[in-house]
């Protein structure tokens, strides 16, 4: 396998871990509520609090206002409590991010003119595109060549069957 085709498979198995990562912990991820902090409470929950506050007796409207500064003060409690382990799933898929990552790295420091100048390349490819003319030019001489040369072949193939059938046809009558 050449080195764009490792390359360009290390890129796809790392967005592949992206995807798994971005999966894994949004399935193991622990619930949060964003109505803990009042400042995010929706609107219509603030609104309607002082209409249920007003038409309650004082005593009850004292209670509900030290509740929620309770609730706000406790952290949320989760429902459903997940193994240490499943949360050491992230350390290691953030391992094997920067894994593959140093060998991304590493694939394309062994570029071809990856440590070259922008002119340094060009003339490289002057070169090659010379060599490739000079490769090319000697390709066709080759083939004019073989041609040639199977063009002869036939014509002796050809020449030693009719002389052999030439020997034929004079060893014939002789023997009659």
């Amino acid at each position: 396998m050449d080195l764009i085709t490792q390359l360009q498979d290390k890129l796809d198995h790392l967005l592949y871990v992206f995807g798994t990562c971005i999966g894994v912990l949004q399935r193991d991820a622990p619930p949060s509520s964003f109505f803990n902090n009042p400042q995010n409470q929706p609107q219509q929950s603030q609104q309607s609090q002082p209409q249920q506050q007003q038409s309650q007796p004082p005593q009850q409207t004292s209670q509900q206002q030290s509740q929620p500064q309770q609730q706000q003060s406790q952290p949320p409690q989760q429902t459903s409590q997940q193994p240490a382990e499943e949360w050491d799933a992230p350390s290691k898929m953030a391992l094997q991010v920067i894994e593959t990552s140093k060998v991304i790295e590493s694939y394309i420091e062994k570029l071809p003119g990856f440590d070259k100048t922008e002119d340094q390349q060009y003339e490289d490819l002057k070169n090659l595109n010379t060599q490739s003319k000079k490769v090319s030019n000697e390709l066709l001489s080759s083939r004019k060549d073989a041609i040639e040369l199977l063009k002869m072949v036939k014509e002796s193939i050809r020449y030693i069957s009719e002389e052999s059938k030439n020997e034929e046809n004079q060893e014939q009558p002789m023997e009659q």
